[in-house]
């Protein structure tokens, strides 16, 4: 008497190399945008102090954070 034995093999392929050249450009893109938003802010900053002054500046902050 013979038995016929199945066996079921299943073959899983991974692509990281692909997942990890979009992630290495997605972080590459989200830390260029960082980057710009933190200079266009410094600017900002630079700027205020310039037309306004320091002086005016401090004001308007204790202004803003005690809402008087």
């Amino acid at each position: 008497m013979s038995a016929n034995i199945k066996t079921n093999t299943v073959v899983k392929e991974s692509t990281n190399a692909a997942v990890d050249s979009v992630s290495r450009v997605t972080l590459t893109g989200m830390a260029i945008v960082s980057a710009l938003v933190g200079i266009w802010a410094a600017a900002c900053l630079v700027s205020a102090f310039v037309l306004s002054g320091p002086g005016e500046m401090i004001r308007g902050f204790i202004s803003a954070v005690s809402g008087v």
